[in-house]
């Protein structure tokens, strides 16, 4: 009888233990942060990026820490987010809501920073639309090549326009001419030579000057990238970087009175989408335009 007592003494106290209502939950103090979700990602400039970022909070236990107060703040340029200031919950998440990238393409930051732990960074890479998105638009009068050459050669390689699209990670070049046009190995009179130059930064102290100011241009910038259309083929061009010396290949072709180029935003340094650009073109013997008339084209997301 007197264990059967025990027995339910013990019983009836682990009853009352059950019907106890639970009490809230405690967290240590904060030894670490971490990214949960979304360290890096690829969005189009402007609009949200794909994934939301979000970290966690442990204590040096590596226990979720609940109640920390998290600030998300965008790099320049970056954009912005939903929800600047959040705290953690119960699990030690937080997460800025949702981070529209800045309106320029290229490195995109995002950085979260809590009391008594290490910040955190997020990236992005800012690019354009699959459907694409207009740089810039040069167009040329028709007939104002440089005049005929002491030699006697004829006018030829008239520029009509040079337009520029973003689309994805690249630039896409097309220039328009009132005659047929092909690479070098085409020979005369389509055969194309010529530059096309970047002034990326859009400062004249860096670079070098135009080509095409030693036939007229104007423009006071300094170029930083350089495509020699002199070296073209039927599919591809060579692009110079003028600080460097490295060369890269781009992809060219050649249709009637166009030409396309396809220069990837890294080539350019990872440009922004914000640059000058101008060009010359010409004959194998002698250059025959240069655009625009006067300065230089100016390119930018949107056009």
């Amino acid at each position: 009888m007197r264990n059967f007592a025990v027995i339910r003494a013990v019983s009836a106290l682990a009853l009352a233990s059950c019907g106890d209502s639970p009490s809230a939950p405690t967290f240590g103090t904060p030894a670490t942060m971490l990214i949960l979700e979304a360290p890096t990602q690829i969005g189009v400039a402007g609009q949200p990026a794909p994934a939301v970022p979000a970290v966690l909070v442990l204590d040096a236990e590596n226990k979720p820490v609940g109640g920390i107060a998290v600030t998300f703040v965008v790099g320049p340029d970056g954009g912005s987010v939903t929800v600047p200031s959040a705290t953690t919950d119960s699990r030690g998440k937080a997460t800025p809501g949702a981070w529209t990238l800045g309106a320029t393409f290229g490195s995109k930051t995002l950085t979260a920073t809590a009391g008594g732990v290490a910040p955190v960074e997020f990236s992005a890479t800012a690019i354009a639309p699959d459907a694409g998105v207009q740089a810039f638009l040069i167009t040329d009068a028709a007939g104002d090549t440089i005049p005929t050459s002491a030699s006697g050669f004829m006018k030829a390689h008239d520029v009509v326009s040079v337009r520029g699209d973003f689309k994805r990670d690249s630039l896409i070049v097309t220039f328009t001419f009132t005659g047929p046009v092909g690479p070098i190995s085409a020979g005369v009179p389509a055969a194309l030579g010529g530059y096309l130059e970047f002034d990326t930064d859009e400062s004249g102290v860096t670079g070098i000057v135009p080509s095409g100011n030693a036939f007229g241009g104007s423009a006071s910038l300094g170029v930083d990238y350089q495509v020699n259309l002199f070296e073209a083929t039927g599919s591809s061009a060579t692009l110079h970087a003028i600080a460097t010396g490295a060369t890269s290949t781009v992809s060219a072709a050649f249709s009637g009175s166009t030409m396309v180029l396809r220069v990837p935003m890294r080539l350019l340094g990872n440009d922004d989408g914000r640059f000058a650009v101008v060009g010359i073109i010409g004959t194998i013997e002698r250059p025959t335009d240069f655009f625009p008339n006067t300065g230089g084209g100016i390119a930018r997301p949107g056009g």
